[in-house]
Order: structure tokens, then sequence, then C-alpha cells
């Protein structure tokens, strides 16, 4: 019976905490996608007036900005999802890690020693 109430309570406690993380999530999704929403549609209504033009770099932070926040959004709730063990993990996307690691590893010269190349012969590069 002992044994039955500590596992109902260990449901619970687990259930209270992922709610909160969906509740953190929510919240996290809904106020930065609010803000980029926001500064992209300032950025394309200052693209439909000639003034815009003429203060292009205002464009590039708002992009900027847009950029940093979906980053920003995209780790925290990454790491909210880690916490309770339910983050996503993109198999497609660490095989071309894998594959662009091999690639860079092929690319590299490999390092010849003097015992190959004599003590009397220089190394062209």
């Amino acid at each position: 019976m002992v044994e039955t109430t500590v596992n109902q309570s260990n449901k619970s406690t687990d259930l209270h905490k992922l709610h909160g993380v969906i509740e953190d999530m929510d919240a996290l999704a809904q106020g930065g996608f609010s803000e980029i929403r926001a500064i992209a549609k300032l950025a394309l209504a200052a693209l439909q007036t000639p003034e815009g033009y003429l203060h292009i770099e205002n464009i590039v932070q708002a992009l900027l900005a847009i950029q940093g926040k979906a980053e920003d959004i995209n780790n925290c709730i990454n790491c909210a999802a880690e916490d309770v063990g339910c983050n996503f993990k993109d198999a497609r996307l660490y095989a071309r890690y894998d594959a662009q690691r091999a690639a860079r590893e092929r690319e590299q010269p490999k390092p010849v020693s003097n015992e190959t190349t004599g003590p009397d012969l220089k190394l062209v590069h």
C-alpha cells in the first residue's frame, strides 16, 4: 500500500512539473513570437516607404533582432523540454553534422614525420 502511494505521489509531482514546463514554454512562445511578429511588421512597413530605404541599417537591425529573438526562444524552449526529458533530437541534423565533420577531417593534410623524409630532404608546401 505504501509503495502505491509513493508511486502516485511521484506521478503527481512529475505531472505537476510537466504542467509547469509546458506553461513556461507557452509563455516563451507567445511573448517571443509576438515580438518577432511586431518587429517584422515594422520592418515591412518601413520598406513600403522611400524613407525606409534611406535608413536601411534600421531594417538590418530589425532582422538581426528577429534572428536573435528566434534563437533565444528556441534555446529556452529546448532547455525547458530537456529538463523534463522531452527535447527533440533531429537524427538527420546530427547525420549532417557527422558528414560535415568527416569531410573536414578528409580535407586536413596528414602530418609527415621526419623519418619518412630523411635528414637531407626538405618538405615543400
